[in-house]
């Protein structure tokens, strides 16, 4: 079965996990648990760190497409102070019963799922918007490739 998710160095991982987003790049620090995660185009993430994860390998930040939040650009994000913040673009949006599935670009090759309830409809109708993107460092865990 083809994945409904987008197409691109970060498609989603449809297994054991269920669905979800894997986000490339090299782990900066690791501290307390918490791991950053420079992505190519400069992006700093965090998340849990996986067991015996160092500074300087290669990995992915894994989130769930219903643990990221989306809001129109320049809204103040729920939980702003424990939070990552991605200025980004909505490139599309699909409705799927109850749930609305949207595509957004982070960075030039980095696109996320993002699924929410559809009675947020009204904060976005069409493709080609610039958007927040948010989610707690503990809804994410950074794994070494």
């Amino acid at each position: 079965m083809p994945n409904s998710g987008p197409t691109t160095t970060t498609t989603g991982a449809n297994g054991i996990y269920g669905f979800a987003n894997l986000i490339p790049g090299t782990v900066e620090s690791v501290d307390a648990g918490v791991a950053t995660l420079k992505t190519a185009g400069g992006l700093r993430l965090r998340a849990r760190a996986e067991a015996d994860l160092r500074a300087g390998a290669q990995a992915h930040l894994f989130v769930r497409p219903e643990r990221l939040e989306i809001a129109p650009a320049g809204a103040e994000p729920h939980g702003a102070a424990s939070a990552n913040v991605v200025a980004a673009q909505l490139l599309q949006t699909s409705f799927l019963g109850n749930i609305l599935r949207h595509a957004v670009r982070m960075e030039p090759g980095i696109e996320v799922t993002v699924d929410v309830q559809n009675s947020r409809a009204d904060l976005f109708r069409s493709a080609d918007r610039p958007a927040t993107l948010s989610w707690l460092a503990a809804d994410g865990v950074i794994l070494q490739r």
